[in-house]
């Protein structure tokens, strides 16, 4: 399995439950955020080399992805333990950066 992300708007919360099962997210980024989520979920789970730089790497990547079948299930080991340490899926993490932030936000409003 490979999910083959659309390039003008990025997968988003799809693209999350995708890793999040081992599925390689490809993905290729442009300019405007929405063609770039994908690329920083990517990131976050320390996978970038599946944000490919071209549309010709896209298309080579998804080839070799689909040819061998080896390499996904690698992948999808891979993801199994990223995910108990990616930031991307730390929601306890998440939340006392969010509260932190009220916190200073509130500071200021009362200063």
């Amino acid at each position: 399995d490979v999910f083959l992300d659309t390039t003008a708007y990025n997968a988003h919360s799809t693209g999350c439950n995708s890793l999040w099962t081992g599925v390689p997210l490809l993905t290729y980024s442009k300019v405007k955020m929405a063609s770039r989520v994908a690329a920083g979920m990517n990131s976050a789970v320390s996978l970038s080399a599946y944000t490919a730089r071209t549309l010709q790497d896209y298309e080579d990547i998804a080839i070799v992805l689909g040819r061998d079948p080896a390499r996904a299930e690698r992948f999808r080991r891979r993801m199994t333990h990223q995910r108990e340490r990616a930031w991307l899926f730390d929601t306890k993490g998440m939340v006392a950066l969010l509260e932190r932030g009220l916190g200073m936000a509130w500071d200021v409003f009362l200063a």
